[in-house]
């Protein structure tokens, strides 16, 4: 995905069983209403007037991601980070 303000943007596609989905962007998350595979790669149709909100579980990942990238000791030279599980941050 690009535009002029931001080229090769990171999107996340995400397709279930059925061909819905949500497309994941920088400007948002947006219902995908249908997908399908093509000859030449695949197509998708999305509601790009419905945003979708991210769950509690989203959420979560993304405050334990902002904690670990704002982590001092995520910059010691050598240090390797701690492994934690999921259950130890929720």
């Amino acid at each position: 995905m690009t535009d002029e303000g931001y080229p090769n943007a990171p999107i996340q596609l995400q397709i279930y069983s059925g061909g819905s989905g949500i497309l994941q962007t920088i400007y948002g998350w947006f219902p995908v209403t249908s997908y399908q595979t093509t000859p030449s790669g695949f197509a998708f149709e999305l509601d790009g007037l419905r945003e979708i909100s991210p769950d509690a579980l989203d959420a979560r990942i993304i405050r334990r991601a902002a904690a670990i990238l704002s982590s001092p000791s995520r910059m010691e030279p050598g240090r390797r980070p701690e492994m934690h599980t999921e259950r130890d941050h929720l």
